[in-house]
């Protein structure tokens, strides 16, 4: 800081000397004022920093980056004439702020799944990828223990639908009762046995079932 205030000294009584230079010393005591204030020496107007954000968008398998002043995600899309169907997901949602600077939009198109849950069957057009996603779209409640099991329908006319198809494999709910408290257990394992020790309750030496451990669990 000394050494910039010295370096100005001594520029202004070398322009001093000489009358023809008295602009020069008045542009550089308007430098010097207005410097310290905004810390940063004063630029014009157009060379401030652009306002405009710029977006990457992919939607409809294509990518798409432009420049835009567009204050939210939905006048982003619109801006860029592509419209969301029942069932699409945009990410951020559509009325998300946009951000100057680089900013990602992505558009998932919806598509038809046939969700399986024992007799009962539910079709819905949706953006999700993930089955467990879309068995919850669906309306199911799912435990921790229940699986699914996802593959494309080939056979159209016998499932009635195309797209993707979740079938639904629900855990077995068993009741345990241990030293005379009740525990509701949910498994897969296809004996008593096992779904007892997979529950983590450990059967001593002296221990006994009121069922055979090889019992089938049904």
């Amino acid at each position: 800081m000394r050494h910039g205030i010295n370096s100005f000294i001594a520029t202004y009584y070398r322009l001093r000397a000489q009358p023809r230079n008295l602009v020069a010393i008045g542009i550089l005591i308007s430098i010097v004022s207005l410097g310290p204030s905004s810390g940063r020496l004063p630029v014009s107007a157009g060379a401030e920093a652009d306002s405009h954000a710029l977006i990457s968008l992919y939607a409809d398998g294509q990518q798409r980056i432009f420049s835009t002043d567009a204050a939210t995600v939905g006048d982003v899309l619109r801006y860029a004439d592509v419209k969301l169907g029942n069932g699409d997901i945009v990410e951020p949602i559509a009325s998300s702020t946009v951000p100057t600077g680089p900013f990602n939009i992505n558009v998932y198109r919806a598509h038809p799944a046939l969700i399986v849950d024992g007799q009962n069957s539910y079709h819905l057009n949706s953006a999700y990828q993930s089955p467990r996603l879309l068995a919850l779209a669906a309306g199911l409640v799912l435990f921790p223990e229940d699986q699914l099991r996802t593959q494309v329908i080939t056979d159209i006319v016998g499932a009635g639908a195309i797209g993707e198809k979740v079938t639904v494999i629900r855990a077995k709910p068993i009741t345990v009762k241990v030293d005379g408290r009740a525990r509701l257990i949910r498994t897969q394992d296809a004996t008593t046995g096992q779904a007892v020790a997979d529950a983590g309750i450990a059967l001593g030496a002296q221990d006994t079932m009121s069922v055979a451990p090889s019992a089938p669990v049904v």
